[in-house]
C-alpha cells in the first residue's frame, strides 16, 4: 500500500513501514496509558515514533466538490509541495 508513496520495501532487512513497527504504537494509543493523547500527528518509521508539529490547513473543500475541484487540485499540484517521512525525519 505504501509503495506508491515511499517506494518498494528494501530488498534486505526489515521494512521500516511494516505492520510490526506500526501495530505496537496503535495498540499503545488504544490503551488507557494514552488517555491524554489526542489531536496529534505521528510518524512511525522503523522502531521510532515521531511527533509532528501541528499541521495547518492549506485548503478546504465541501464534500460535493471532491470529484471536481479536489481531484483537479491534486492532479495539477506541484510535486514539490508534497512531503515524505524522510523529509520529516531528516533522511535523504
Amino acid at each position: 500500500m505504501t509503495e506508491g508513496v515511499f517506494g518498494a520495501a528494501p530488498a534486505e532487512g526489515a521494512d521500516p513501514l511494516s505492520v510490526e513497527h506500526v501495530a505496537p504504537f496503535v495498540a499503545y494509543l488504544a490503551s488507557p496509558a494514552a488517555e491524554h493523547v489526542n489531536g496529534q500527528v505521528f510518524v512511525v518509521h522503523g522502531g521510532t515514533v515521531s511527533l509532528v508539529e501541528a499541521p495547518r490547513i492549506e485548503q478546504s473543500w465541501k464534500l460535493g466538490e471532491l470529484e471536481t475541484s479536489f481531484t483537479t487540485f491534486f492532479a495539477d499540484r506541484d510535486p514539490g509541495r508534497m512531503f515524505a517521512v524522510t523529509e520529516i525525519l531528516g533522511e535523504s
